[in-house]
């Protein structure tokens, strides 16, 4: 009860209290606001009328503003649900019209050292240059797209970047290490009319940023979807991996209402699926790519097959659209040719696949890989998939930590709207802190085989 409050910003509290008239008149002759009109007017920006009459106007307007809200009704449950309709991933203000579903990567001719897909794009690239590619697309095709991170100039900590800043001078632009700094500039793009594409370096960095991550989001709600706040976000330092410990392996996931959140597993896919981002942004939507570290570069999938390299996608009409999952093997699947169902994302794709090989090999088993790159809301896509393997066993393999993890949502939210299979089992990280130099606490390719061997006995 005695301790007295230091510089808080309380209605209350009364500065006058604490501190003597001599030291708040201090404080006021090095306002930071009063010394950047100084700045402004002794370089020219303005006149002292000018500033005098910005003010006012931000005077007025914000008299005005509070008298429109002070007579508004106070809101409803069902005003926030029907904000909440709007925002909803499955009801998205646009829906990209893809001309072709995205093909599987079982497509990709492997015996080539330059494996081309049937859709004959060109030569096979890792997952890095891919992105590159689609972001140097995105910033070609859209003169209001500006790239904002720290480091990203020279290429970023992973070489995503590498040469867009050269190509598009300007709109490619380094800030500092400060993630709440680089969120705001976003939303104040966005509101400013600009699309921008906002990266953060490792995604345990988010943290740091957070706040304005949450500002971002739930906007929405705050103009009853009337102020335009649509942004990507590139969230790239995630997942497994020994270098770094764990605030460069992170792998946990903000997943928050407002917010779309997709996690691709190769490039075509990525580029594809920024496409489909971009034109979300443009009408509103909130989108964080999630970039997992260790595909960025990854080439094979067995031995040296360089079946995870993948052509790019030239048609811009190529879109993956959020409600879209792609399936290992593709085609329709039945009860009757499938014996087991793994559902997964980003790093756990290739693992799965791998543990799909092996199983085929040892048991005959039919296993159904669904890579399913959205995060923060059940897709439709697995909803289909599920429907049509109602008693067919089903594993979740999470890249996340276990507890609060993306896929923990996704069942939770399936059990709700009773689309659950009866036989279902959840595989995640270990829910501890990632140590340095080593990978033990990861999902894996042989945890997923111990417990997929399992459920098929």
């Amino acid at each position: 009860d005695n301790l007295p409050r230091r510089f808080g910003h309380a209605a209350t509290d009364r500065q006058a209290a604490y501190l003597s008239s001599e030291t708040i008149a201090s404080l006021e002759a090095n306002n930071p606001l009063l010394g950047a009109c100084q700045t402004s007017l002794d370089l020219g920006w303005f006149t002292t009328d000018e500033l005098c009459e910005l003010v006012s106007h931000t005077e007025r307007a914000t008299t005005a503003a509070f008298a429109k809200a002070s007579c508004e009704d106070k809101p409803t449950l069902s005003d926030v649900q029907r904000v909440d309709r709007q925002v909803a991933t499955g009801t998205s203000f646009v829906t990209s019209v893809a001309s072709s579903q995205s093909q599987s990567l079982e497509d990709t001719n492997e015996s080539s050292s330059e494996p081309t897909d049937k859709t004959g794009d060109g030569p096979a690239v890792v997952m890095r240059k891919a992105m590159t590619r689609a972001l140097d697309e995105v910033l070609t095709a859209h003169p209001d797209v500006v790239y904002v991170g720290e480091d990203c100039v020279q290429g970023g900590y992973y070489l995503v970047t590498d040469g867009l800043e050269r190509k598009h001078p300007l709109r490619v632009r380094d800030f500092p290490p400060d993630e709440t700094s680089l969120l705001a500039a976003g939303i104040g793009y966005a509101q400013a009319g600009l699309l921008p594409i906002v990266e953060i370096p490792y995604a345990k960095y988010l943290d740091c940023g957070f706040d304005m991550l949450t500002e971002a989001a739930l906007l929405p709600w705050l103009s009853d979807n009337q102020q335009p706040n649509g942004m990507v976000i590139r969230l790239q330092g995630f997942g497994p991996g020994v270098f770094g410990g764990n605030y460069h392996t992170h792998n946990m996931l903000h997943i928050l209402p407002g917010l779309d959140t997709v996690c691709y597993s190769n490039g075509r896919d990525w580029a594809q699926g920024l496409r489909h981002a971009v034109a979300q942004a443009r009408q509103g939507r909130v989108v964080m790519l999630v970039d997992c570290t260790a595909l960025l570069n990854q080439r094979h999938l067995h031995g040296q097959d360089e079946a995870w390299k993948t052509s790019y996608p030239t048609d811009s009409r190529q879109v993956l659209p959020f409600d879209q999952v792609l399936k290992y093997p593709s085609g329709r699947s039945t009860s009757s040719d499938v014996d087991l169902v793994v559902v997964t994302y980003g790093t756990g794709v290739p693992e799965a696949l791998r543990v799909q090989d092996e199983l085929g090999a040892q048991t005959n088993a039919n296993v159904l890989i669904v890579d399913m790159p959205l995060l923060s809301s059940v897709p439709t896509g697995l909803v289909e998939i599920l429907s049509d393997l109602k008693q067919v066993p089903v594993i979740f393999s999470d890249v996340c930590k276990a507890g609060p993890s993306p896929l923990a949502g996704i069942i939770a939210n399936l059990q709700q709207s009773t689309q659950l299979p009866s036989s279902w089992q959840y595989l995640a990280a270990e829910p501890t802190y990632n140590p340095l130099g080593s990978d033990v606490t990861f999902n894996s390719e042989a945890r997923l085989l111990a417990l997929a061997s399992q459920s098929l006995s």
